[in-house]
């Protein structure tokens, strides 16, 4: 699995504007980097993480879980 950091160091900052509005972290005042720095401490924070997945709906979930194990495959 890829690491998380340099993966998002590839998006470009539309996509990074998308990613932080769905964790709830402003990126307004950052440069490419930085905006990549902070959404990865958002992602791999567990209780973050909790959260993000308890917004998810079933269905959601579903997909999720069909890609995770998909990978281990």
């Amino acid at each position: 699995m890829r690491d998380l950091l340099p993966t998002l160091l590839e998006y470009d900052p539309g996509m990074l504007a998308i990613i932080a509005h769905r964790w709830d972290v402003d990126i307004a005042q950052l440069d490419k980097r930085e905006a990549a720095e902070a959404l990865a401490a958002a992602m791999l924070d567990p209780a973050r993480a909790e959260q993000e997945w308890k917004r998810l709906t079933d269905a959601e979930r579903g997909a999720l879980q069909t890609l995770l194990s998909a990978r281990d495959h």
